[in-house]
């Protein structure tokens, strides 16, 4: 947290006649006045704490990014607090755990030592989100293995009603490419029709999902042109590689074929 205007908190005791608040820049654009929110005379809790501001501090997330930033009132208090917040080296950590434990039974044995880690409690907003990715990639992987497998037969399907008009057009002087392209113009002219019928339906369910976060980047058309050009390429090597042994046959066994 960097304190953009006034001071920080002053270490020692509070005290008990008035207490200090930092405010974030949200809170401080409602209370401020003259365009600084320093000095400004409030009260907390029910009315019950009356202190002063003594510092700003710079807007950061203390909720998951599907809300913006909200009105923050930080306090430093002399009495009882909810948590007790610790900042510990990751290395040698439940050597680290027991030993704050310890210490905890030694200064307050009425209540249980429970804690939980921070980082991990601000990932936990974002377990739906990441259940959500992973059940959509599977499914996407999914289908795509589908396709392919519908692309090789139908690939293979064109290419067998179409073994003597081959056999034609390589007698006629047509060469393996020439042979590869005519199978899978066809194919190549669905998967850009499907282009143009879905992207601008999957850009409004992505536009409407996105909508759940308070911070979100714009999408852009470029990406669903490079997804597009990359599902031609996936299914122009599929029909490629099914139809590459039509292509290779002889065009007198292809003429005789029934």
């Amino acid at each position: 947290m960097k304190i953009i205007q006034g001071k920080d908190f002053q270490p020692g005791v509070v005290p008990k006649e008035e207490t200090s608040y930092i405010v974030n820049e949200t809170a401080a654009k409602l209370i401020g006045r003259e365009n600084s929110a320093i000095g400004k005379r409030m009260k907390f809790f029910h009315g019950e704490i009356p202190g002063h501001v003594i510092g700003v501090v710079k807007d950061f997330n203390f909720k998951s990014l599907h809300n913006a930033v909200e009105p923050l009132l930080i306090i430093k208090v002399g009495g009882e607090s909810g948590y007790l917040h610790l900042k510990v080296d990751s290395e040698n950590l439940p050597e680290t755990i027991m030993y704050i434990k310890d210490k905890w039974s030694h200064f307050d044995p009425n209540h249980p030592f429970e804690y939980f880690f921070l980082d991990q409690h601000f990932n936990d907003q974002y377990k739906a989100d990441e259940i959500q990715t992973k059940l959509l990639s599977i499914l996407s992987y999914i289908c795509i293995f589908i396709s392919l497998l519908g692309l090789v037969g139908l690939s293979a399907f064109n290419a067998t009603q179409r073994t003597k008009e081959i056999g034609v057009r390589k007698v006629l002087g047509a060469n393996i490419p020439d042979i590869i392209i005519l199978l899978a113009k066809n194919v190549l002219f669905l998967v850009i029709l499907a282009a143009i019928l879905v992207i601008p339906a999957s850009y409004w369910v992505m536009t409407g999902w996105m909508e759940n976060f308070a911070y979100r980047m714009e999408l852009c058309y470029y990406n669903f042109l490079v997804i597009t050009v990359t599902a031609l390429g996936f299914v122009f090597l599929t029909v490629m590689i099914q139809s590459l042994k039509t292509a290779r046959s002889n065009p007198v066994d292809s003429l005789k074929y029934e």
